[in-house]
């Protein structure tokens, strides 16, 4: 992934949950996510050594995911797919729910899987050629998408929910080759039917603080700012005591070139759940342990997982991930949020996503060859 401190580049207007949407702490109790459970994932996947494509960690972990979603009830497709020097994998998980309604859309989470080849960020420069644990950044989101897999099995949803682990996102100077491969070969009626991608990457940290990530869908962040409020996430947290900050900080946008942005520029309302600050802020990039030796067991908690975790199991249960440009997510959702008059969500079709931004840059071309022209004029008057 890459990242760059560019002001955000959404092109729609964001929608905010209302200030009078208040947490209701009983709700944590009717959610069955463990983020015990899921750590002990995330331990698993470190317990195998670096998850570099090819090598034979990563197919022990394919191996091993594979047949624990089949366990319970997944259809598992492995995607092979050559790209440079890469031989890589993706796993796509389906569940065939007997409750799922005809002509409905699906929602894909992911994550990628894989870990860093290089520790080329490290303090120590000895230490740079070094592959790394890879404990947050590709453990965690990937933890968290098997703890919410042995889950949806037993919710009776009426939508139909697809996993995607993706390979050869974090390799050498190459980002995200899975992810491209994967969109690349969908077909135009598999984009169609897709409601919604949303991707979790670093979200273990123990320090766990949600910026909202560009590009991105509004509308699909503000569901995710919506529930966070009603499950007491949001700022100034008062329904659990892990983070009594919250875990949001979506007053903060940073560009991430991601995982979610091949589906995003396929026009499929897509975003980024992650925490791009990974230790000491200071340092710069993604913060002092991204990229090391230190992405270790050490630097992730179960309680952060237990918090994205409950956030999507939640709006999962809602179907605050479907029909969400509507505002028809549930009941529940019409009776919490409310949307200043003026405020426009995203319409969802790449071409209207990106008419306004075009113009602008047409504008400020064409502003500049004007000045130019007459800056040329004044100096051939003199």
């Amino acid at each position: 992934m890459l990242s760059s401190s560019l002001p955000s580049t959404f092109n729609e207007v964001s929608v905010r949950p209302s200030s009078t949407v208040s947490p209701d702490c009983g709700l944590l109790e009717n959610l069955n996510f463990n983020g015990s459970r899921a750590f002990s994932d995330l331990e698993w996947q470190v317990s195998l050594g670096p998850r570099i494509p090819e090598s034979n960690a990563s197919n022990e972990f394919r191996n091993n995911l594979s047949e624990f979603l089949e366990s319970l009830g997944y259809v598992v497709e492995s995607q092979q797919h050559q790209h440079l020097n890469y031989n890589f994998t993706n796993v796509l998980a389906k569940y065939s729910s007997p409750h799922v309604q005809n002509n409905v859309k699906t929602v894909i989470f992911s994550a990628h899987y894989d870990s860093r080849n290089i520790a080329d960020r490290d303090g120590n420069e000895s230490l740079r050629s070094r592959p790394i644990d890879g404990a947050n950044d590709g453990a965690s989101g990937t933890a968290v998408l098997m703890e919410l897999a042995r889950l949806i099995p037993s919710m009776n949803l009426s939508y139909s929910v697809e996993f995607l682990w993706t390979d050869a996102e974090d390799q050498g100077q190459n980002f995200t080759l899975g992810s491209k491969a994967w969109a690349e070969n969908l077909t135009f009626e598999e984009i169609d039917d897709i409601e919604a991608f949303i991707l979790l990457d670093m979200v273990g940290d123990k320090d766990l603080k949600l910026h909202k990530i560009s590009p991105g869908n509004a509308s699909l962040y503000g569901q995710i700012e919506l529930i966070a409020h009603r499950l007491g996430y949001g700022p100034n947290a008062t329904c659990q005591t892990d983070f009594p900050q919250g875990i949001l900080d979506y007053q903060k946008t940073t560009f991430v070139f991601d995982d979610h942005v091949h589906p995003h520029q396929l026009g499929i309302p897509s975003i980024d759940i992650m925490d791009p600050v990974y230790g000491d802020e200071s340092y710069g990039g993604f913060g002092s342990l991204w990229h090391t030796t230190n992405d270790t067991i050490d630097n992730v908690s179960p309680e952060a997982l237990t918090a994205v975790g409950r956030i999507l199991e939640f709006g999962l249960q809602n179907k605050y991930f479907v029909n969400f440009y509507n505002d028809e997510s549930t009941n529940d959702t019409q009776q919490n949020q409310t949307f200043d008059d003026n405020i426009t969500t995203d319409a969802g079709t790449s071409a209207e996503k990106y008419i306004l931004p075009s113009l602008i840059s047409i504008g400020i071309f064409c502003l500049l060859v004007a000045l130019f022209v007459y800056r040329l004029k004044k100096v051939r008057a003199r």
